[in-house]
């Protein structure tokens, strides 16, 4: 049997997604990220059977930005799916079917999911998640940097602007993986892991060789 999941639909136009995408996209991470780690496309396809029966989804106009803001994970529709997409296997191995944890990562998902019988999910709580201090708004040198993730779990590379303090997801760094970015001397850069968590963060120079975490 083929996995109902694969990937996020981010390279369609926002005016063909329906109004419940970014909540059915938030079901369809869990059972692709389910499939990528365990090779299970039966799992896969259970666990998505699970989170629809489990929960009911919020509908939203996406192209209302008033309502959506793609540049803010806090009404970023879409980051409830991004993140858990994001996970590592060794937390989806954790997680198992207790599909309420995998709601945990992103505020976007109280947001776009309720359970069955229209109750909220739990509020949502980041302790963990760390702001960066916004960089002055200066940078017009071009530079490139090299970003090493020397750990065992997928990172997330993000642009801090300027001018809002928005971070700006650019990239995701595997484990032990190796990216190049195009930036400008005196642009912040921030890494986060799992859940947002605060891994490093720093100025780039033309040349800037990083390793984290």
């Amino acid at each position: 049997m083929i996995p109902l999941v694969f990937a996020l639909m981010g390279c369609h136009p926002l005016e063909a997604m329906s109004p419940d995408q970014p909540c059915v996209e938030a079901g369809y991470a869990i059972s692709s990220r389910t499939f990528e780690c365990s090779g299970d496309p039966e799992l896969a396809n259970d666990r998505y059977r699970d989170f629809e029966k489990q929960f009911a989804c919020i509908e939203w106009d996406v192209t209302d930005p008033e309502t959506f803001n793609p540049n803010s994970r806090e009404k970023d529709l879409f980051h409830c799916a991004l993140e858990i997409r994001g996970l590592s296997c060794g937390t989806v191995d954790n997680y198992g079917k207790d599909l309420d944890a995998y709601l945990t990562h992103s505020p976007a998902c109280n947001l776009v999911i309720t359970y069955k019988d229209g109750s909220p999910l739990a509020p949502y709580q980041d302790p963990e998640f760390e702001t960066v201090p916004c960089p002055e708004p200066d940078a017009t040198v071009p530079a490139n940097i090299t970003v090493r993730n020397v750990s065992q779990l997928a990172l997330t590379l993000y642009w801090l602007e300027p001018y809002d303090c928005t971070e700006i997801r650019y990239q995701d760094i595997p484990a032990n993986g190796v990216i190049e970015q195009a930036t400008y001397v005196g642009d912040r850069w921030v890494v986060r892991g799992d859940g947002g968590k605060l891994i490093d963060w720093f100025d780039a120079t033309d040349g800037l060789d990083v390793e984290v975490p």
